[in-house]
């Protein structure tokens, strides 16, 4: 691990992070939810695809199934042909009628919102959990996808050891020591909206509010 040492850099970072996403935030309608089921249901069709195509079909789903205990009353197919217009709808549709199943059996139809029990649900990864933790109860849990993971290296100069960062816990623990307690939630989602907006693969480095600061500059 190396960083690059720059007074306050974290504040300024997470200042100037959260300036920039007051002006250029995405809207979804899950961000607009404390809903843990909503969110999960988000997370599951978010993968390996478009944001804006996810938002027609995450209200149709919910539209007939606004809970597991209405999932279960589809078949899967039913459910992958709402689903089918963002992709892996086979995949996507047995994730979310198992997680339903588990949720009904075990949990009453209810998600539940404590990182250990979020954890052992089949499907639901450490960037899910986050979310949930973090949008539903505003715990400080960092969402560490590929995506931000590639803006915090750039701009701290940041050297995971772990072939997949993502899963380095030296990096989510530095990534929860950039969150201001009362923002977390901003904070997260400014990390998604940034990485997709500015820092991409390919950044906008002349148009990055961040540049100044920016080890990948240096």
């Amino acid at each position: 691990m190396r960083l690059v040492k720059m007074p306050k850099s974290k504040n300024t970072f997470a200042e100037l992070l959260l300036g920039w996403w007051k002006k250029n935030k995405r809207d979804f309608p899950w961000r607009l939810t404390e809903d843990p089921w909503k969110i999960m249901i988000a997370e599951i069709l978010l993968q390996k695809t478009n944001a804006e195509k996810v938002v027609e079909v995450y209200e149709k789903l919910l539209a007939v199934a606004q809970n597991p205990q209405q999932i279960l009353t589809h078949s899967a197919s039913e459910i992958a042909q709402i689903i089918k217009p963002l992709g892996l709808e086979n995949s996507k549709s047995r994730r979310i009628k198992v997680l339903s199943e588990i949720l009904v059996k075990n949990f009453n139809g209810n998600v539940p919102v404590d990182k250990e029990s979020l954890l052992k649900l089949p499907g639901v990864g450490a960037y899910t959990a986050a979310m949930v933790l973090c949008l539903v109860k505003g715990e400080p849990e960092p969402a560490v996808d590929v995506n931000s993971v590639r803006l915090i290296q750039r701009f701290f100069g940041y050297k995971s050891s772990r072939s997949r960062p993502r899963t380095d816990p030296n990096l989510q623990n530095f990534i929860k020591s950039l969150m201001p307690s009362k923002d977390c939630k901003k904070f997260n989602l400014a990390l998604l909206d940034f990485s997709h907006k500015i820092c991409r693969v390919k950044p906008n480095c002349l148009n990055c509010p961040l540049n100044i600061m920016c080890s990948h500059l240096i």
